[in-house]
């Protein structure tokens, strides 16, 4: 379990306490962060990378993970067909 993981369920037990809640913004701001990204670079509208994103139910969502092992569990088989960015806060 990260950080990460650790104040989101104190947040979620405490049903949302503000002091909880804060903490978990502030871990997020100071987390790297793991976004998957398409491997292949365009030249398209200047844009430095694009993100993979996931649909459910009609909604998309982007993806990102708060540790590598992560992403790449997440990617499985198909690591060697995505590239990834690493966000800081």
């Amino acid at each position: 379990m990260t950080e990460l993981d650790q104040v989101i369920a104190t947040a979620y037990a405490s049903e949302g306490g503000r002091e909880d809640v804060n903490k978990v913004y502030l871990t997020l701001l100071r987390a790297s962060l793991f976004l998957p990204v398409k491997k292949e670079k365009s030249a398209e509208e200047g844009e430095p990378f694009h993100p993979l994103f996931a649909k459910m139910d009609n909604n998309y969502f982007m993806l990102t993970f708060d540790t590598m092992e992560r992403l790449t569990d997440w990617a499985g088989d198909q690591l060697a067909n995505i590239d990834y960015v690493e966000l800081l806060g």
